[in-house]
């Protein structure tokens, strides 16, 4: 009876967790050099999805691309929650602009993010809605 106590309460603790659900935005939106001219195309959507076990991520179809740590303007590099929601966010913008044909950027995002956190392992889901660009030569 004991065993069958321990073993449901391990299964609840490693089963246990929270979510959290974070909005934001860009501050100064996405910086295009010089005198760039352009056209807005219209709005876009992108989603990435990433899911880490202990401190490593699983392979998926984001896992092709790499996140950037200057797209969420975090201040600490070593928080590992930030890492993960920018790998995220990077996977996001990327199928955003996939997503809109003839885009070469977008301006203006809007992230959602929610991050289920359990004892080993995070999913992490970004969200990213924007104005689709093409950059006029």
């Amino acid at each position: 009876m004991k065993k069958l106590l321990f073993l449901s309460l391990g299964l609840f603790i490693l089963t246990s967790g929270c979510t959290t659900f974070t909005n934001s935005m860009m501050a100064s939106g996405v910086q295009l050099q010089g005198n760039t001219n352009y056209e807005i195309l219209g709005d876009t959507t992108g989603t990435g999805e990433s899911t880490y076990f202990l401190f490593f991520k699983l392979p998926s179809d984001d896992s092709y691309l790499l996140g950037s740590l200057t797209n969420m303007n975090e201040p600490n590099p070593f928080n590992f929650a930030a890492v993960k929601r920018a790998q995220c966010a990077s996977a996001a913008e990327y199928k955003a602009i996939k997503n809109f044909e003839g885009a070469d950027q977008i301006i203006c995002p809007r992230y959602a993010t929610e991050t289920n956190c359990y004892i080993i392992f995070t999913q992490v889901k970004s969200t990213v809605t924007a104005k689709a660009i093409k950059i006029k030569k």
